[in-house]
């Protein structure tokens, strides 16, 4: 996976993806053995650091393309 990414990202892409988890229940959880909400940062960041990504990079793959995705605009607003 962190090779695709790292692919999509070097091909001008990277603005353009949105990484996700499923945690909706509660067995998904550390407590019940599974891997939790933190596992974007505990395995995907140092895959994709391990690929090459910097900083900047993840910092956009985690926080610039989910905010721009989940920013609703007021109706009759210009972007």
């Amino acid at each position: 996976m962190g090779a695709l990414i790292a692919w999509l990202v070097g091909d001008g892409h990277g603005d353009c993806i949105l990484l996700s988890q499923d945690v909706g229940t509660r067995t998904r959880l550390h407590f019940f053995g599974c891997s939790g909400q933190d596992q974007q940062l505990r395995r995907v960041v140092p895959m994709l650091r391990a690929e090459g990504l910097d900083d900047a990079t993840v910092h956009q793959l985690l926080v610039e393309c989910p905010r721009r995705l989940l920013t609703v605009a007021r109706p009759g607003s210009r972007p």
